[in-house]
């Protein structure tokens, strides 16, 4: 039997009888396809690159001063619009489309979309200072709510099974972050192991003093 389900609906037309004539009636229009192509970029864009990077800076660049949380907070914040941006997006193209559903990629939206939110409001309107006793569960609140989306926004993009040239090039980008992440891994180990050392130092040379 004949699949009726995903791509096979995304294309169809009826059939007279009388004349013999096939007329398609239910082609994506040029519009649709385009907010579909948009849809994609976006939320690849967003969820699968700017936020990996605002993580990768805050977790292996703090040693570039406050630089590093300017880049982190532009990248959540973008990443967060454009992904939800994006999101709303799908959820249009999910009404325009009521013949296709992708139920798990729709749900992985909708939670990406949610953790956005709740990350931009509690990092403006709850992050406790630095100091505070509650900043440390904060912290892995924080964390939990970074990686997880990033993970979704992973697995989203392979998903709905991608072009293999739009795999291939996602991986490629893939790869350039996690080498990203590395080098930065690997600044923080020498800048850690510098300031400790030039720490070291100093008090001998306090203690030599003495």
């Amino acid at each position: 039997m004949h699949s009726i389900s995903g791509p096979n609906l995304k294309s169809y037309g009826t059939l007279d009888f009388l004349s013999g004539k096939v007329e398609a009636t239910g082609t994506h229009h040029s519009s649709v396809s385009t907010m579909k192509i948009a849809h994609g970029i976006m939320n690849t864009i967003s969820w699968g690159i700017v936020m990996p990077i605002g993580a990768i800076v805050a977790r292996n660049f703090k040693g570039f001063g406050p630089a590093w949380f300017c880049v982190h907070v532009s990248c959540q914040i973008l990443g967060s619009l454009g992904g939800i941006v994006g999101s709303v997006t799908g959820l249009v193209l999910g009404h325009k489309s009521s013949r296709i559903e992708y139920k798990g990629h729709k749900c992985i939206g909708i939670t990406l979309m949610s953790l956005a939110i709740v990350q931009v409001l509690a990092g403006f309107l709850l992050r406790p200072k630095p100091d505070h006793k509650y900043r440390r569960f904060w912290n892995l609140f924080h964390y939990a709510l970074g990686y997880t989306a990033i993970v979704l926004g992973i697995v989203r993009f392979d998903i709905l099974e991608p072009p293999k040239s739009w795999r291939y090039a996602y991986m490629g980008i893939l790869a350039a972050l996690v080498f990203l992440g590395v080098v930065g891994a690997a600044f923080t180990h020498w800048n850690n192991k510098r300031t400790h050392a030039a720490k070291t130092q100093l008090e001998q040379r306090a203690d030599e003093t003495v």
